[in-house]
């Protein structure tokens, strides 16, 4: 049995979502205290609206992460940030 036999479809399609997202610089546009925040890629373009409660109760808008976000079937997270 492979490795990656004991995972669901949907565990590997997150996983692929993970493995091809990349690090890029975001600004937080609008927040939504206890859902998420929208996020716009300063160096591609392009917004998302990241579910994260707990940095959504934190962040600040206007505030500059480093991240990489990734989609999972209609929501997105955030993958190693740091605020700036």
């Amino acid at each position: 049995m492979a490795a990656d036999d004991s995972l669901s479809e949907r565990q590997r399609e997150i996983l692929a979502s993970l493995n091809s997202s990349h690090i890029s610089v975001y600004q937080v546009v609008k927040l939504e205290p206890g859902h998420g925040l929208e996020l716009e890629n300063v160096l591609e373009g392009g917004r998302a609206f990241v579910h994260d409660q707990a940095l959504s109760l934190s962040a600040q808008k206007w505030v500059i992460l480093f991240c990489r976000t990734y989609p999972a079937g209609p929501y997105h997270f955030l993958f190693s940030q740091a605020l700036h």
